[in-house]
């Protein structure tokens, strides 16, 4: 059974900050290929300078708690990806208010079916509306976008995109609250089944009244 938390940078142990950090190795460095600055990435582990005290991470947990899934909130008041490396994505002043946040580092293992990718990012999703964001924006690929985009996840481009190294990326902004995404977490909690009946007939819960942003969600 996978459980998905979301958990403040100072919330998490040495332990799974270092399996974290191997976790995302393997993923980013091993099998994409990206370089990472030797100064910041200490050999096996992958993290950056966008991993800090202000930083909120989920993380998809066996019953051994090994990681399976992984994705990572920042706040757009303080320095982020998008911002400090990939601002020529896009086509329009970049955010930097308390209603907007960036998602990056998403990952997850193919499991469940396949649907552990979409649980990771629904509740990447919620975290960021539960933490006041209307609106969180990511840099990723043209590829990612149609996957989301078949899982029924309302975005909008910040830019076209452009070829950086091998890859094409794009920025991409997505509502912080999203229907397919409420009634995805919804069916996983009978501790919110009422709040999910109100969703379903057109009545969004009211801010705050949902999940909790560090509720574990479990099949």
């Amino acid at each position: 059974m996978i459980s998905v938390i979301s958990r403040h940078e100072s919330q998490l142990s040495p332990a799974l900050r270092d399996d974290l950090g191997r976790y995302r190795h393997a993923v980013f460095i091993e099998q994409l290929g990206w370089q990472m600055p030797a100064a910041i990435s200490r050999p096996g582990h992958e993290a950056d300078q966008f991993d800090h005290s202000e930083t909120r991470y989920t993380l998809a947990l066996d019953s051994a708690q090994q990681i399976h899934g992984c994705a990572r909130l920042l706040p757009t008041t303080q320095p982020y990806l998008l911002s400090e490396v990939f601002g020529f994505l896009c086509d329009r002043p970049l955010p930097r208010q308390d209603d907007t946040w960036e998602i990056s580092r998403f990952a997850a293992t193919a499991l469940e079916g396949g649907k552990l990718p979409m649980r990771v990012f629904w509740h990447t999703l919620h975290t960021a509306w539960t933490l006041g964001a209307n609106s969180v924006v990511a840099v990723t690929t043209p590829a990612l976008e149609r996957y989301f985009r078949r899982n029924g996840v309302a975005l909008s481009r910040l830019g076209q995109p452009q070829r950086v190294n091998r890859d094409h990326v794009l920025a991409l902004d997505f509502p912080a609250y999203q229907k397919n995404g409420r009634a995805a977490l919804y069916a996983q909690s009978a501790a919110v089944a009422s709040l999910n009946r109100a969703f379903l007939h057109g009545n969004p819960p009211p801010r705050g009244s949902g999940l909790p942003a560090d509720q574990t969600l479990r099949e």
